[in-house]
C-alpha cells in the first residue's frame, strides 16, 4: 500500500511503503497471530462506549467474491474508570473532570472501510493509526492496483483518533477530545514547558508548540504573556552542545508579527513568538515558559484500546446500537508509520494491549520507521513532536526505552524494562514487527533497539519480535 506524503518530516522526504511490502507485512502478521475475536461481557456500571455514525458512503469498485465496500465515518464517545488499575498508568487521570457516574469522558473520530455484506468479510480487522490526525494509508485501488488485495481478501480497515491536540483543520483530519487536568479546586494547573524553535528559513515569528512540526498541533498557552516573569526564557545556539545565549525579554514577545504592517513587537498571541530582527536559520532556539491547562493526553491511548476492543468483539454499544462488525472479526492487526508507529510502541509499552476484559487488543503490530516512542503520557505532552539529527534529543519520546525485551536494561540510564515489560506480565504481547530505514539510524538514534547502550554488543530480541531494515 502506498503511503501518500500528506505529512512528512522536514528532516527527510517521506518514503513510500509499496503495496507489495504492505501485503507482505500484513501477511506476516496474520501468519504469526493466532488470537481470536471473542466478545466481552463487562459488568453493570462499567464504563460506557457509544458510537455515532455520521456518514456511510459507497467505496469505489467491486472486489472478487467479497463484492462492494463502504466507508463508514463517525465518532466514539467513551468513558474511563479512574479507579481501574488498567488506567492507573495515565498521567494526571486522577485530576481529570468526572461525569455524574464518576467517569472520565473522551471522544474520537473514526473511519471504517468494510464489506457491504459482512458475511463475506475475511475476519481480519486492520487498524492504522493516524499520523498527527492524518490518514496516511487509505487504500486507493484505482491508483495503486496492489491495494485491491486487501479488499479481495475481505479485510476491514479501521482508522481512529488517539492524539488529543490535533485541530480539526480539515474534514478529513481525525481528532480526539481528551480532558484537561485541573487542580482540586477547579483552577488551572501550571508548570514548566520547554520546546525548541527550529527555523528552516529566516522568519519574523514562529508558531507554537515548537519542534520540527511547529504549528500543526494546538499549543499549550502560557499562564501569562508577560515574559519578564520567572520561568520564561528564550535562548539560541548554533550547535546543540554549544552554550546557550540568552535573548533579552525585551527582544521577544508572545505575539504574531510579520515583516510588513505588523512588525515587532506584533500583536499579542499565546500561540506565537515574535523576535526582534527575526529568527535566524543558523541557530537552534530554545523556549521555556510557564504553561497552563495540561491535557490528559494518555487518555488517547486508552481510547484507542477501547475503540479497537469494541469493534473487535462487542455486539452493541451502551445504547444498544449494533457494532457494524459484530461477530465477523477473528484477528486484529495494527500499524503505524513514523510518529504513529512510535505511538503504537508506546501503546504497547504502557500496557494498553490488554483489553478491559483481559484479552488482547492487537494480535500483531507493525511499527514502520518507528525508532522512538511518543511523548503522549506526560504532563504537557506533545505527541506530535518529532526528533531530528540535531533537535529534540531530550524529548520524552526520545528518552523512552528502546529495547523490546521485558528484561531489557539500559546501563547508561539505569532504567530496567523494555517495551514489552507490561504485556509480558499480563500475557498480552502481540507478534511485533519493527521496520527501520537509514534515517532511523542516522537521525533518530535507532541502533539502541539492536545493541546495548554502549553499542558494544547485540542484544537478544523477544521470540515474538522481528526487526527489518
Amino acid at each position: 500500500m502506498h503511503f501518500p506524503g500528506a505529512i512528512s518530516r522536514r528532516a527527510r522526504p517521506r518514503r513510500p511503503f509499496p503495496a507489495a511490502a504492505a501485503a507482505l507485512a500484513a501477511a506476516a502478521l496474520l501468519a504469526a497471530c493466532g488470537g481470536g475475536g471473542g466478545s466481552s461481557s463487562l459488568p453493570g456500571g462499567a464504563p460506557k462506549l457509544r458510537i455515532t455514525i455520521g456518514a456511510t458512503e459507497d467505496f469505489p469498485g467491486s472486489f472478487g467474491s467479497v463484492g462492494a465496500y463502504e466507508k463508514v465515518s463517525g465518532t466514539v464517545q467513551g468513558e474511563l474508570d479512574p479507579a481501574d488499575p488498567r488506567n492507573a498508568v495515565i498521567q494526571d487521570l486522577q485530576l481529570a473532570p468526572r461525569n455524574s457516574r464518576g467517569m472520565v469522558e473522551y471522544s474520537a473520530d473514526f473511519v471504517l472501510l468494510k464489506p457491504k455484506d459482512m458475511s463475506k468479510a475475511g475476519g481480519v480487522l486492520r487498524y492504522d493509526a493516524p499520523n498527527r490526525g492524518n490518514i496516511l494509508t487509505l487504500p486507493n485501488p484505482a491508483a495503486v492496483p496492489g491495494d485491491a488485495v486487501y479488499f479481495e481478501r475481505g479485510y476491514t480497515f479501521l482508522y481512529s483518533a488517539w492524539q488529543g491536540d490535533v485541530p480539526k483543520s480539515s474534514p478529513a483530519r481525525l481528532t480526539a477530545t481528551v480532558p484537561v487536568a485541573r487542580n482540586a479546586d477547579g483552577s488551572s494547573i501550571t508548570g514548566p514547558y520547554r520546546t525548541e524553535l527550529v527555523p528552516t528559513a529566516a522568519a519574523p515569528a514562529m508558531a507554537l508548540p515548537g519542534g520540527v512540526f511547529d504549528g500543526t498541533m494546538t499549543p499549550y498557552e502560557p499562564a501569562g504573556l508577560d515574559n519578564t516573569q520567572p520561568g520564561y526564557s528564550l535562548t539560541r545556539r548554533r550547535n546543540e552542545t554549544d552554550a546557550r545565549e540568552a535573548i533579552p525579554a525585551a527582544d521577544w514577545k508572545f505575539a504574531a508579527c510579520d515583516t510588513g504592517a505588523n512588525p515587532f513587537p506584533g500583536t499579542p498571541s499565546p500561540a506565537s513568538v515574535c523576535l526582534r530582527g527575526g529568527f535566524d536559520p543558523q541557530y537552534l532556539y530554545e523556549l521555556v515558559y510557564v504553561a497552563k491547562d495540561p491535557k490528559v493526553m494518555g487518555v488517547g491511548l486508552a481510547a484507542l484500546r477501547d475503540t479497537v476492543g469494541f469493534f473487535r468483539g462487542r455486539a452493541a454499544d451502551a445504547d444498544g446500537r449494533a457494532n457494524p462488525l459484530a461477530g465477523r472479526i477473528t484477528h486484529v492487526i495494527g500499524q503505524g508509520t513514523s510518529q504513529s508507529g512510535n505511538a503504537m510502541k508506546t501503546f504497547l509499552h504502557l500496557g494498553f494491549n490488554q483489553r478491559l476484559d483481559g484479552g488482547m487488543v492487537f494480535d500483531g503490530i507493525y511499527a514502520h520507521v518507528a525508532a522512538r516512542q511518543t511523548n503522549v503520557n506526560t504532563r504537557f505532552a506533545v505527541p506530535g513532536g518529532g526528533g531530528g539529527l540535531r533537535t529534540d534529543h531530550t524529548a520524552f519520546g526520545q528518552m523512552a526505552p528502546r529495547g523490546l525485551a521485558a528484561d531489557y536494561v539500559d546501563a547508561v540510564s539505569g532504567r530496567e524494562g523494555g517495551v514489552m515489560r507490561r504485556c509480558s506480565a499480563t500475557g498480552t504481547c502481540p507478534r511485533f514487527f519493527l521496520g527501520l530505514s537509514g534515517t532511523e539510524f542516522w537521525q533518530l538514534q535507532g541502533s539502541p533497539v539492536l545493541t546495548d547502550a554502549q553499542g558494544q554488543r547485540d542484544i537478544a530480541q523477544p521470540a515474538n519480535a522481528r526487526i527489518y531494515y
